[in-house]
């Protein structure tokens, strides 16, 4: 399969998954302050990867793909929700290019509209339950698994947080912190698309366990991109995790291998918001020199592969190239 078909696939989801959520994120005789900024959120794009691999799960195990777009759509809802609240913690001004829901409205309607999809989330899966659409057990199912993801987010976004005003953080600690902020969603996509598709509780398991390595080297490779990405195709600032103080697994190994010196130039900058283009950029050369970004890059490749282990068990058809392919595409990708 070619990155272009992937792509393309990609694309196809995206805009279905984007009509679903215009339909129904909606509420009646809602302010039009909620809808127009809740509807912001999805606005700035990104690749929907995570209802894309709900719906190549259900498809894998030859499930009705017709049940399986809501689910979909609540993952993304989801997803977003996170993310207006993390750009509010983290006081950043813009997602993907385009002003954050607290620049445009306010940190107290940012809130409130993400509270809003949060509860939207569970109101889209029991919708598809009333239905008939999906059975109630299997909705069941569902929303225990994307609660528990919204739970493990909890867990390590406050990690992260807790991160900041400290000088040192262990790599297992930072695994075990984006194991929570981030693989932990990516993890219930697969899991709820495999409810949807009927599978069996190994199957379930095993692409659970797929979707939660898949996204730690997601993450990792996030991470790498934020200081070599082009700022236009990241849609923020190159090096503003540096500004922010974030202890990356980048930074974390260049603490490890770093001189006195090396380590008091980078902690110099780490963490100040002031911090120049070019103090930027000599601290990412410092990080490349130490090594420190290849081994990241070397460690998002060793969660792919686990990844992609846990799909051999399962026939070949589409679903499954499209899952291996989106695997490799996170690892290879440039933004």
């Amino acid at each position: 399969m070619t990155k272009k078909g992937l792509l393309e696939e990609l694309r196809t989801v995206a805009e279905s998954v984007n009509a679903f959520i215009e339909a129904h994120v909606g509420l009646p005789g809602e302010p039009e302050v909620l809808r127009e900024s809740s509807l912001h959120a999805f606005k700035s794009g990104g690749k929907r990867w995570r209802p894309f691999v709900v719906l190549k799960a259900c498809e894998l195990l030859g499930g009705d793909p017709r049940r399986a777009p809501p689910v979909a759509a609540a993952v993304e809802i989801l997803h977003n929700f996170t993310l207006i609240h993390d750009d509010i913690m983290d006081r950043d001004e813009f997602r993907r290019g385009l002003p954050t829901v607290h620049v445009l409205w306010g940190i107290p309607q940012a809130i409130l509209t993400g509270d809003k999809l949060f509860a939207k989330v569970f109101k889209v899966l029991t919708d598809a339950g009333k239905a008939s659409a999906i059975p109630s057990e299997t909705i069941l199912k569902i929303v225990d698994s994307l609660a528990q993801a919204a739970l493990d987010i909890c867990i390590g976004q406050t990690m992260d947080m807790l991160f900041g005003g400290r000088f040192e953080v262990s790599e297992e600690e930072y695994l075990s912190m984006i194991r929570g902020k981030t693989a932990a969603l990516a993890k219930a996509s697969a899991e709820v698309g495999a409810l949807v598709g009927g599978g069996s509780s190994s199957e379930v398991q095993c692409l659970a366990k797929f979707g939660e390595e898949a996204g730690m080297a997601f993450q990792i490779v996030d991470d790498i991109l934020g200081l070599t990405a082009n700022e236009k195709e990241l849609g923020k600032p190159v090096g503003s995790d540096i500004r922010e103080g974030k202890k990356t697994l980048i930074i974390i190994h260049a603490f490890s291998k770093a001189s006195p010196l090396q380590k008091a130039r980078i902690t110099r900058i780490l963490g100040n918001r002031r911090a120049t283009t070019e103090e930027i950029r000599q601290i990412i050369e410092e990080l490349r020199a130490l090594g420190s970004i290849e081994y990241a890059y070397r460690r998002s490749i060793e969660y792919s592969e686990r990844a992609k282990g846990y799909l051999k068990s399962f026939p070949d058809k589409p679903a499954k190239d499209f899952l291996m392919e989106l695997t490799d595409f996170f690892v290879k990708r440039n933004y």
